[in-house]
């Protein structure tokens, strides 16, 4: 039997009274799932006991798109972790634990191991396939209504410390590192999102050459620290 593949949704948790990181009614965790993950008692992150404070932000989507709203969210209201928001979420969202930088040997390791690696035309065939796919995907479905007026009201009269703003601005630059241009030209970037805009890049790849788990990207590379300043 096919299953659907438009049976995923986005979930969130709310607080059911105010606390240090959010008022009632703000979401402390954003999930994505399908079936019963929303509900389900093994889990990382404790559900709401009462289930009128867990929320389905969207449902019918496709994994992929599961996957992007839920990042949207997460990026949106911010995380507790790294002092960039109010949830308890410990990673970006999205497929993997993305939002963990690893030190620059390991970057340079994985780099390494790219080199050494070998695609066939098929693979490289479907990896640019699934890139172009990615770059020309338009969703098709908008947030319902009761959705956009709960997440509303919980914004509302939300009010952010100088400290968290200043934490928030530093997290911008998580990515900060320097980058090469196929042309050999260096460029440091700190907001990766906008770097990305800037030069038609996609955001995802990127992060992933950032991150280290790609060696480059359309011949871009990361330029190591001890090289650009010495």
């Amino acid at each position: 039997m096919t299953k659907n593949p438009e049976r995923f949704y986005v979930y969130a948790y709310l607080r059911n009274k105010d606390s240090d990181h959010g008022r009632k009614n703000t979401p402390y965790y954003i999930g994505k799932g399908c079936r019963d993950r929303a509900t389900s008692k093994v889990r990382t992150i404790p559900k709401p006991s009462d289930a009128a404070y867990i929320v389905y932000v969207q449902e019918g989507l496709t994994e992929p798109d599961a996957f992007r709203l839920e990042q949207y969210c997460i990026s949106l209201y911010g995380r507790i972790d790294n002092g960039t928001g109010i949830l308890r979420n410990l990673s970006d969202g999205g497929d993997g634990p993305a939002g963990t930088i690893p030190s620059m040997e390991t970057r340079q390791k994985i780099a390494a191991a790219g080199r050494n690696r070998k695609q066939s035309a098929e693979t490289r065939l479907k990896i640019s396939e699934a890139q172009l796919g990615a770059k020309n995907h338009q969703w098709g479905k908008s947030m319902p209504a009761e959705t956009r007026r709960k997440i509303s009201e919980a914004n509302r009269g939300l009010k952010r410390s100088e400290e968290t703003k200043r934490k928030i601005a530093a997290g911008k630059c998580k990515y900060s590192c320097v980058l090469m241009d196929p042309g050999g030209n260096t460029y440091d970037m700190c907001n990766l999102y906008q770097f990305a805009s800037q030069h038609g890049l996609h955001r995802r790849l990127l992060r992933d050459l950032v991150t280290g788990h790609r060696a480059d990207y359309k011949g871009w590379t990361v330029v190591p620290v001890e090289l650009h300043y010495p």
